[in-house]
This record gives C-alpha cells, sequence and structure tokens, in this order.
C-alpha cells in the first residue's frame, strides 16, 4: 500500500485544537528563522484530530505526541518556550510515545500532512489510531478515559477492533504471574468489544 499524502492548509487542520495553533506556527517561524526542518510521527489526540475526529469543545488536546524522537536539545528549548509563550505545558510537542511499539505495517499506512513550510507531520493511519488508542486505555485503564472516549468517536468495526486486540495481545500482554494485572488486562479488552 502506497502513503497518501495531504496536503491541508493549516488554519482548516488546527481549528478548534486550544493553543496548538499558534503554538506550531511560533515553531514553524522558528525552523524558518534557523533554516531546519522537523519530521514528525504522530499519534495520539492530536493526530485523531488531524483525522478529523474531533473532542468536543473544552475537551480538545493541548499537546502533540510523536513516536519520532526530538534529538537536539535547542529544539527541546525552544518547544518548552513557546510552550510558555502560548500558555501550554513545556513539552506541549513531545516524543513519550517514542519507544512504544507500533503495530505492523505502521509505516506503510501513514498519512504525510505538512504542518507549517518547515513540519512535515506523518500521521498514524485510522486503524493504527485504533489500535494505539486501545493499547493505550488497555495499559492506563479508567485512570484515563479519554482513550476510551476518543474510541468511541472513531466507532471501530469488528476487524478494526480485532487488528487492535491482536496488537495488544502480541505486544502488551502480561506475564501469567502478575494475576491482578492480567484480570484487568482481559476486562479491558472486554471494554473494547462493548463498543461494537
Amino acid at each position: 500500500m502506497r502513503n497518501i499524502i495531504l496536503l491541508i492548509a493549516m488554519n482548516d487542520l488546527l481549528t478548534h485544537t486550544g493553543h496548538l495553533k499558534p503554538a506550531f506556527e511560533l515553531l514553524n517561524a522558528w525552523l524558518k528563522e534557523n533554516e531546519m526542518t522537523l519530521e514528525l510521527i504522530l499519534i495520539g489526540a492530536f493526530a485523531l484530530h488531524l483525522q478529523g475526529y474531533r473532542r468536543p469543545r473544552g475537551e480538545e488536546t493541548e499537546d502533540a505526541d510523536t513516536i519520532k524522537e526530538l534529538e537536539l536539545n535547542t529544539l527541546r528549548n525552544q518547544i518548552a518556550i513557546i510552550g510558555k509563550t502560548v500558555g501550554l505545558q513545556e513539552n506541549w510537542l513531545n516524543d513519550q510515545s517514542s519507544g512504544i511499539p507500533m503495530p505492523e505495517g505502521f509505516a506503510s499506512r501513514l498519512i504525510l500532512i505538512e504542518l507549517g513550510t518547515h513540519i512535515q507531520a506523518k500521521v498514524a493511519s485510522r486503524i493504527d489510531l485504533i489500535a494505539t488508542k486501545a493499547a493505550a486505555y488497555v495499559s492506563r485503564g479508567s485512570k484515563t478515559p479519554k482513550d476510551y472516549e476518543d474510541l468511541q468517536r472513531l466507532k471501530p468495526s469488528l476487524e478494526e477492533l480485532r487488528f487492535a486486540e491482536s496488537h495488544i495481545r502480541s505486544h502488551f500482554s502480561p506475564p501469567v504471574k502478575k494475576e491482578p494485572w492480567l484480570s484487568h488486562f482481559e476486562d479491558s479488552i472486554r471494554d473494547l468489544h462493548a463498543l461494537l
């Protein structure tokens, strides 16, 4: 399967995302001034937004999760400065998810979106967003209901849930010795099937 390229105006993409629009605009300007480009591989709630799934007003995400490492300290410092400037947390753009396993074939399904002249984002496909959101829900459980609420908005099909469950079982299954965690794990998987 080949990548699909979407070039969508930044104003259209970032509507209703709180302070992320000005943050990305400032980051793009800084990258341009420093003759740099930035490539991001986005998952999480902001990636959902870029795919057209929006949380209700007042519940919009105020961070963007990339699995591509933000390697330069100067870049990390600038992200923190921009966060302070626009009233976001310092790690509004973060790579905390850089080590988590992605579903098989993930890279072949990425969707390219330009977030500015110097920012190119690759966004997880719908099926991969479902799998990663489901994995986050199973890992975090009811502590963060937004993962489950995001899945409800996505309205996954049985086939998409089976794909997500396969990904979760192959990468996140608990060791047999951890009985309480195993029970939580199976309960969470049942919660996912209740989405149908």
